[in-house]
């Protein structure tokens, strides 16, 4: 309060008087103002000008919403990891294929375009949709328990890149941490493609070459 200039203003002790502020102390009380509703206010005392707390722009947005976890709050649950690496399945999925004969010389001629590796993959993928939408949900209560306002909605995981970036965008404006999820994720779709295409090259090329040769 040493920066606010010397002058009268509301009693801070809340009686309808105003007080004498001389830059560093209160002082004598004065008369009652003109306005009998000036002390009038359901939330306090009038403080003086200058008594509020001025604007930081450190701070995130977020603070001055009471959007904020508590202090400390730790927005990486371990379900935020399993949906980070969700992507990995894609190998599982790979390697169904490859077993059931999704890579044999009629599927990849194009003389069948359905086989048991087909629906074994197709179904190997609705269930891992489902999953992650489930462990999306078992996130979202997870964050909510751990005091993360208003948690990304846990509907949007029926769109797996939205949540996972929905929710990291939401819990590091809450938490400003968190992120690292999202990098993991990612990763691992891009090496699942890498991997997958050169796995299916290699195997198409072997197929291709011995039925040849």
């Amino acid at each position: 309060m040493t920066n606010i200039p010397a002058g009268y203003y509301p009693d801070p002790a809340g009686s309808p008087q105003q007080r004498w502020w001389n830059g560093t102390s209160w002082g004598e009380l004065q008369a009652a103002p003109a306005n009998p509703y000036a002390n009038a206010s359901p939330y306090g005392a009038v403080q003086p000008y200058g008594a509020m707390q001025p604007y930081d722009a450190t701070q995130p947005y977020y603070a001055s919403t009471g959007l904020r976890a508590p202090e400390g709050t730790n927005p990486t649950t371990t379900q935020a990891w399993m949906l980070a690496l969700w992507p990995l399945l894609g190998f599982i999925n790979l390697g169904i294929t490859v077993a059931l004969g999704g890579y044999d010389y009629e599927y990849l001629t194009g003389s069948t375009s359905f086989n048991s590796a087909t629906l074994a993959a197709n179904g190997f993928n609705i269930l891992a949709w489902l999953g992650f939408v489930a462990v999306a949900y078992s996130d979202h209560r997870e964050l909510k328990r751990r005091g993360v306002p208003k948690p990304f909605p846990w509907g949007w995981a029926f769109i797996n890149l939205v949540y996972i970036i929905g929710r990291a965008v939401v819990v590091y404006s809450r938490t400003s941490r968190g992120l690292a999820p999202l990098f993991v994720f990612i990763g691992a779709v891009v090496l699942n493609w890498i991997v997958g295409f050169v796995i299916g090259l290699a195997l198409t090329a072997s197929i291709m070459n011995s039925v040849y040769n």
